[in-house]
């Protein structure tokens, strides 16, 4: 019997998804708190004594890579796996690295 489809099931109850996300906040504590699983963290980056918002710009954007790496794998009936999300975070990164040069090279140039 297959579970209903919601944002919940997609994005935190599924054990796929929270076998991600595990491997992520792993990840996560050796650089920055530990970070507790729940959904209020894996939806809305909320976590802390008092679920507090961290809106710092990295947890907000590490937060959208792993939901999007969970879509893509969705979208193309793929299977999650910690590998394939590292591979995936380390393209964005590499994306953003070119992104953010060729701005600043075009900023350097229009001077």
């Amino acid at each position: 019997m297959r579970e209903q489809q919601t944002l919940e099931h997609l994005f935190y109850n599924c054990i796929l998804v929270k076998n991600i996300w595990f491997h992520v906040l792993e990840e996560w504590k050796r650089t920055t708190v530990p970070v507790v699983l729940s959904l209020k963290t894996c939806m809305f980056g909320m976590y802390g004594p008092n679920d507090d918002v961290d809106y710092t710009s990295f947890n907000i954007v590490f937060i959208m890579i792993v939901k999007l790496y969970i879509l893509e794998c969705k979208h193309r009936n793929e299977d999650l796996n910690c590998v394939g999300f590292e591979n995936h975070f380390k393209n964005k990164v590499e994306l953003w690295e070119v992104a953010y040069e060729n701005s600043h090279n075009q900023a350097h140039r229009e001077r």
